[in-house]
């Protein structure tokens, strides 16, 4: 079975964001990716890595892109993913792993183009 990892990059940009209550924040989007991952029997919480600018959160899993559309929506329900992104790795660790970055904004802002597009077309027939 391959091992696909899927990391979760949250921004820090602002002071008020390094505030011990607001990394409590982080640590229950955190839990509420993992219960989300773990119901869904697509991967689990493998670790986290926090610096002074972004938190990492690293999920593994059979299938990368399973994961994170099972983890977006709770993760994309918070404000802590603004200016974020993910990084899918397929396969295990090491070199010559196909590795996928995607904005989080971006995603965003994509989503917003579909659903607009959805609704005029229905609009116009």
């Amino acid at each position: 079975m391959p091992e696909h990892q899927v990391t979760i990059v949250l921004k820090l940009w602002h002071r008020k964001l390094r505030t011990p209550k607001e990394r409590y924040g982080i640590h229950e989007l955190s839990s509420r990716l993992a219960q989300a991952a773990l119901r869904h029997h697509v991967g689990k919480l493998v670790g986290h890595e926090s610096t002074e600018d972004e938190c990492r959160l690293q999920f593994r899993g059979p299938n990368a892109d399973r994961l994170f559309n099972v983890i977006r929506g709770p993760l994309f329900a918070s404000t802590r993913s603004l200016g974020g992104h993910v990084i899918k790795r397929y396969g295990p660790p090491g070199v010559g792993h196909k590795e996928e970055r995607l904005d989080f904004d971006a995603l965003r802002l994509s989503n917003v183009a579909r659903a607009v597009k959805r609704r005029t077309s229905k609009t116009s027939q």
